[in-house]
């Protein structure tokens, strides 16, 4: 074979070798070497699928996602035999979003070598995506019979489980892959999830740090971290504010100046333009309590985009596309994009919806996109400099609140705003009245049931004679395992194993309200109050328990219940919770009354007033922007 030369001093023998320096160069971000000796190839070779295929990955580098596409596809049809080919059409596809073509790239290179290792992995990641969860476990231990140490395939194999509700099963793949690649964040984060899921808050916190200190910049693990340690008791509101400023800081260093000025300047009587960005436009605690809002927000005052970033539409998606102005899908988009487009819409006052939780993008504030910014449902201050804004009600953060915050506090009549299901079943009888004992019972997350939770709730079982505790959310205690471990915690504590009731099921909301049938008194957890298990009890007539505490997060359900004149459920402190629960159990005849009124205490308070709501929303926006106007003026 003739020598093939490239560049003055350098002379390849091989098309094979000038394609192996050529992808060499490409990872090397010497894009235009690259292309050079595969230009070369090629003028020897039309066909050399090779070189067409370092072309099309060279085309994808730099954003010809039209012309990558077709290179690669034409190197799979000039080389079909070619599984690594196959393998890297399967990555593009992958990177465009097309993951069912990417699975369908990725099987046609297994079959060709069906011990391609990358294969296995990105395959299972891909099926992961498109939830065929139990296909992804199986290709993920194909890919660990081949590379046992694989800390990826462990981690895949552990959210196959995940997903298909076997926690033991994931818990112990999630820690091995921890164990194998200890310095890798996002393993540590994932496992940290894991833990908060099935109620080990305390293991969570210490995984999501441990990532930090690998990575002080991992995202994922920094918004966990900040769900995490408003479940522990252990953090008080010094600690509390300190890590929400550090992380803060991670970000405001980060932003830009972004376009701070609404297209029509700072006219104080104008139509405002709100927008509300989101991961919750759906059926969703937050997505709920916002929708009464929208349903009423007055347009001739007000002009409303949304920006959603929803994982999974449903058909509630689909009513808050109608009840908007403009409707943007940001789930494509970088937190900078996000920015642009708000400033580019001309909002006024962006309200960022539970920024810590889910998929939300409350950083973007740090770009200063709106001249106002909002925080809205989220549970403790953001610590950005950017966010003018928290809102909250007096009952929440009364004056004397030992809470700290870097925004300014709006305090609203009513926070939180609910809407009655049309399907919601009727008020049944206490069971007490049939089983002749008491069911108590709690429907939040295993996370929010602290440990100080646990103790006060077995101090309160066995202080009333052949009760019963029922805990449920969603189907986590299908789960054998973790069944175990919560009956182990209370065994801790005295309580026998048949006095737990750890139910199951994922049930559509009319069933899942029918389940309080069977719950004479509620328990609220601490120190992260439930909000929609106690507007749902509430609902169905079951008292809820509360204490009040010094904070946001505490101070839930006691607010709730006061906005519905039902003050005699909460308490104090722990000795009076306690007392509260028990007096009340030992009065079957008081809970079947109770259990008459408590609908209507519920149905009569300003929770369920969405006009009202949203007009003390608008007024809320209107003084924010007139004391803006004043500024600027």
């Amino acid at each position: 074979m003739a020598l093939h030369r490239s560049g003055p001093h350098v002379t390849y023998k091989t098309r094979e070798e000038m394609i192996s320096v050529a992808e060499a160069f490409l990872i090397n971000g010497k894009l235009g070497a690259s292309e050079t000796l595969c230009r070369q190839v090629l003028n020897e070779e039309r066909e050399n699928a090779d070189a067409i295929a370092v072309l099309g990955r060279l085309a994808h580098m730099t954003g010809n996602r039209e012309q990558a596409r077709r290179m690669l596809l034409r190197a799979t049809q000039i080389a079909p035999n070619s599984a690594s080919h196959h393998f890297t059409l399967g990555d593009m596809y992958h990177s465009f979003g097309d993951v069912e073509a990417a699975v369908a790239s990725y099987y046609s290179a297994l079959n060709l070598d069906p011990n391609f290792y990358a294969v296995l992995v990105n395959l299972s990641n891909s099926l992961l995506i498109l939830q065929r969860y139990t296909a992804a476990e199986e290709i993920s231990r194909r890919a660990i019979e081949l590379v046992p140490e694989s800390a990826e395939a462990h981690s895949n194999l552990g959210q196959a489980f995940l997903k298909q509700g076997r926690l033991t099963d994931a818990h112990r793949a999630l820690r091995k892959s921890v164990d194998i690649a200890p310095q890798r964040p996002d393993l540590l984060n994932n496992f940290g999830v894991l833990q908060q899921l099935m109620g080990d808050v305390g293991g969570a916190i210490e995984s999501f740090q441990t990532a930090l200190k690998r990575d002080p910049q991992a995202t994922l693990a920094q918004r966990n971290l900040k769900i995490a340690v408003l479940n522990s008791p252990s953090w008080d509101t010094r600690a509390l504010f300190k890590l929400h400023v550090e992380l803060a800081k991670r970000h405001n260093r980060h932003g830009g100046p972004g376009k701070s000025t609404s297209r029509v300047g700072y006219t104080r009587g104008r139509k405002l333009r709100i927008g509300y960005i989101s991961s919750d436009f759906h059926d969703h605690p937050v997505g709920n309590n916002l929708m009464p809002l929208l349903t009423h927000h007055d347009r001739n005052v007000l002009e409303i985009t949304l920006y959603a970033n929803v994982e999974a539409p449903d058909q509630k998606t689909a009513l808050f596309q109608d009840k908007t102005d403009h409707w943007r899908d940001t789930s494509a988009w970088s937190d900078a994009q996000l920015a642009r487009q708000i400033s580019e819409d001309g909002i006024d006052i962006a309200v960022y919806l539970a920024g810590r939780f889910n998929l939300n993008r409350v950083e973007t504030a740090v770009f200063r996109p709106a001249p106002i910014q909002v925080s809205f449902h989220d549970c403790a201050t953001t610590g950005l400099e950017a966010m003018d804004y928290w809102l909250t009600d007096s009952l929440l953060h009364p004056p004397e609140t030992e809470e700290q915050f870097t925004e300014e506090l709006y305090r609203l009549p009513v926070f939180y705003q609910f809407e009655k299901p049309v399907n919601a079943p009727k008020v049944s009888a206490p069971p007490c009245l049939k089983n002749g004992y008491i069911t108590f019972g709690s429907f939040n997350k295993p996370e929010k049931i602290s440990n100080e939770t646990v103790s006060l709730w077995a101090e309160i079982l066995r202080k009333t004679e052949h009760s019963k505790l029922m805990l449920k959310y969603r189907n986590l205690f299908a789960d054998d395992g973790l069944k175990r471990m919560w009956q182990e915690r209370f065994s801790q504590e005295g309580i026998e194993e048949d006095r737990l009731l750890l139910m199951a099921g994922d049930h559509a909301q009319p069933k899942h309200l029918t389940l309080y049938s069977q719950i004479d008194i509620a328990l609220d957890p601490f120190p992260f109050n439930g909000a929609m298990t106690t507007f749902e009890a509430l609902l169905m007539g079951v008292p809820v328990i509360t204490m009040k505490g010094r904070r946001f997060v505490d101070r839930v359900g006691a607010t709730l219940l006061q906005h519905c004149a039902l003050t005699e459920f909460v308490a104090a402190d722990a000795g009076t919770y306690v007392d509260v629960a028990v007096q009340l159990a030992s009065d079957p005849a008081q809970i079947g009354i109770w259990r008459e009124r408590i609908c209507s205490h519920l149905l009569e308070s300003p929770l369920i007033r969405g006009q009202t709501y949203a007009k003390s929303l608008e007024r809320a926006y209107r003084e924010m922007w007139q004391r803006k106007c004043e500024r600027f003026v």
